[in-house]
């Protein structure tokens, strides 16, 4: 997106330039973040609700077959 922005303003950008944004997009462990944020979740949503969001974040790791799966940050 910054490229985009960039690009909109100057309408111009060097191809060095896409290489460096492309090249910094780190990638983060869906599954981490995700259990991250539902523990942060759990003081304000019910018992109920935490087992729940729990339930269908294993069975999307089992159907994806790992507990690694990448996304673009």
């Amino acid at each position: 997106m910054e490229i985009i922005d960039e690009e909109r303003k100057t309408k111009n950008i060097s191809a060095s330039a896409l290489k460096e944004t492309v090249q910094e997009k780190k990638s983060i462990n869906f599954f981490e973040y995700a259990d991250q944020t539902l523990e942060k979740m759990y003081l304000n949503i019910t018992e109920n609700t935490y087992r729940v969001y729990r339930t269908f974040l294993n069975k999307f790791k089992r159907f994806v077959g790992s507990e690694v799966a990448y996304t673009c940050k």
